[in-house]
């Protein structure tokens, strides 16, 4: 009867084991897929700032000639 216990709780543990294990996969299968979404949102906000800092450029190129034709009109 002891050895049939013990049996029955080892199949118990290792049914709760084997969950456990799945859950925990389950959840690295989750934050692979956070990170990678991350990495994308990441990459996406970086050619945002790019071409933000290209626009901010251009504004200032155009604003230079701007003035010079100004001062130049001016003359």
């Amino acid at each position: 009867m002891v050895s049939l216990q013990s049996r029955q709780e080892l199949e118990k543990q290792r049914l709760q084991i084997i969950k456990d294990i799945e859950k925990t996969s389950k959840a690295l299968e989750s934050t692979k897929k956070n990170k990678e979404k991350s990495l994308e949102q990441f990459k996406a906000l970086e050619r945002q700032v790019d071409s933000r800092k290209k626009l901010i450029s251009n504004l200032k190129t155009v604003n230079i000639n701007e003035n010079l034709s100004l001062k130049t009109k001016q003359k």
